[in-house]
């Protein structure tokens, strides 16, 4: 469930780095400052990128990824990462830094769930998705790192919504549509009670992210039929295809958003819940 994070703590000495088999040193950046150069040393430690600046460490990359290079030998993440699997990279990761997992304040975190479909998951992305909380998709694309998969993304102030063909991405021969919520604020980890490394070892904090991604769910509009049904009448016809109409969402998000569109929007989506409801 869980995967990529984004971790800051205080500068730690690079010789952890530099005295394990298991981190490289990737590259050296020098950054002009004010009147000075000020060195940032980048390395590479499996899934993960470690960033030494000289006042604070950044950790960031797949912890499903690095438990799978780890222990497997594997660049992957489509397999099932178990907490227990989790606990255990956390804890290979801080010995190796030599770093306590409630010293490293997360910045980024990103979860999700592979959902097998009847469908062609790019089918559902291209032709049945509509929009997320009356958004219209603001990433849209055809290849995830040069390899071919459908790719939806919501870009929100505090966090992002991706939903995306899990199969096609690695190439497997199964239909896996993949949701995901990248939460990108302090302020909406604080608000789950997500500060530090440390507070993913607590397991009570699983079925409150899978709470979570199932409204995540509910919030995106995917809808069976695009024609509607034969028994809906004339106007509830019209309704249903200008609500599943992504253009329709477009010019609502392009809009000055006053308080007569918020409320006429509102009204439109409780008409075509209704519509669903019914039909």
């Amino acid at each position: 469930m869980i995967d990529y994070i984004k971790a800051k703590t205080k500068r730690i000495d690079s010789i952890i780095c530099e005295n394990s088999d298991q981190i490289y040193l990737d590259s050296i950046l020098k950054n002009r400052s004010k009147n000075e150069f000020k060195t940032t040393l980048i390395y590479r430690f499996a899934a993960l990128t470690i960033r030494i600046t000289e006042a604070n460490t950044y950790i960031e990359g797949s912890l499903h990824k690095m438990y799978n290079e780890v222990y497997n030998r594997q660049a992957q993440n489509f397999d099932d990462f178990t907490f227990q699997k989790l606990c255990e990279i956390i804890k290979y990761i801080c010995d190796h830094l030599k770093i306590d997992a409630h010293k490293l304040v997360i910045q980024n975190l990103e979860y999700g769930l592979n959902i097998p479909t009847r469908l062609a998951p790019a089918k559902i992305l291209s032709v049945h998705t509509i929009h997320y909380k009356s958004r219209p998709v603001s990433i849209n694309m055809d290849e995830i790192a040069h390899e071919a998969a459908k790719y939806y993304r919501w870009q929100l102030t505090e966090y992002w919504i991706k939903l995306y063909d899990k199969g096609l991405h690695f190439n497997r021969r199964r239909n896996l549509l993949r949701i995901e919520k990248k939460i990108t604020k302090s302020r909406a980890l604080h608000k789950i009670g997500i500060r530090t490394l440390n507070d993913l070892l607590d397991e009570k904090l699983f079925p409150l992210l899978l709470v979570d991604l199932i409204n995540e769910w509910k919030n995106i509009c995917v809808v069976d039929y695009l024609q509607g049904v034969s028994k809906m009448t004339y106007d509830q016809r019209n309704l249903f295809l200008i609500m599943v109409n992504p253009k329709t969402y477009e010019a609502y998000q392009n809009s000055g958003k006053t308080s007569r569109h918020r409320k006429a929007m509102q009204r439109l989506n409780l008409k075509f819940q209704m519509l669903n409801d019914r039909y």
